[in-house]
């Protein structure tokens, strides 16, 4: 499986090249990782919590740069395992200056799943390792903006963020308090409706609300020396 693509940031190649290097950078950069530690000079060791699917998988491995050329660009290695299967990923990333202090960024790599993971849809698999590099990409961009100042129409500065989430956050507490006075103003209806329903079903005081009896204007007398059946 292949993946590959490229980004321009708007630095120089010097800069980005001292962030590709930095660990503290890079375990910012990868997404979901929980640790990386340089052992060596080009030698990484990293732990990632990476969701396929909907399973979150725990990767450790090494990650190993070769034949690497100051600003210019560096081959990688990696292996990253856990119990049922490992990845196994090679490829190689290129740094090339742009006019007005810019710098495209290109990388290509081939990716060998093994074990547990070469049963898993390879479209689910390049679709996973597609969204690894296009977050790493822009969490890189975010890194170069930190270090110069710059921010993209596509990146805004951590303070605009913030304004940004506070504006989110207070337009869903009104939104949250509107729908709470519309539940009120509802539950008030409903009770005002049962209790004149509860009213028009209770009788008025000193009412009968036994059934009417007619009763005749004249009751015929009956004569004691009338027949028995005549009584009835």
């Amino acid at each position: 499986m292949k993946i590959e693509g490229r980004r321009t940031f708007a630095t120089g190649p010097e800069t980005l090249w001292s962030l590709l290097q930095n660990p503290d950078v890079l375990k910012r950069v990868l997404p979901d990782c929980d640790m990386l530690e340089a052992v060596a000079p080009d030698e990484f060791q990293l732990t990632l919590n990476t969701r396929i699917g909907r399973d979150i998988e725990q990767l450790t491995g090494v990650m190993h740069l070769d034949r690497a050329t100051p600003c210019q660009g560096f081959d990688f290695e990696t292996q990253s395992e856990n119990r049922p299967g490992y990845l196994y990923a090679r490829g190689h990333v290129s740094l090339e200056p742009e006019g007005a202090g810019a710098t495209t960024l290109i990388y290509e790599a081939e990716i060998e799943p093994r074990g547990h993971f070469a049963r898993i849809s390879p479209r689910l698999m390049q679709t996973t390792m597609n969204a690894i590099a296009r977050r790493s990409l822009e969490a890189l961009e975010f890194e170069v903006a930190l270090r110069t100042g710059t921010f993209t129409t596509a990146l805004t500065s951590p303070a605009a963020v913030i304004a940004a989430r506070s504006t989110e956050i207070y337009d869903l507490v009104s939104f949250f308090r509107r729908l709470l006075t519309i539940a009120i103003a509802l539950l008030g209806i409903v009770l005002i409706v049962r209790g004149l329903g509860r009213r028009r079903a209770q009788p008025v005081a000193g009412q009968d609300i036994g059934v009417p009896v007619r009763i005749p204007d004249e009751l015929p007398i009956l004569s004691p020396d009338a027949p028995v059946w005549s009584r009835v």
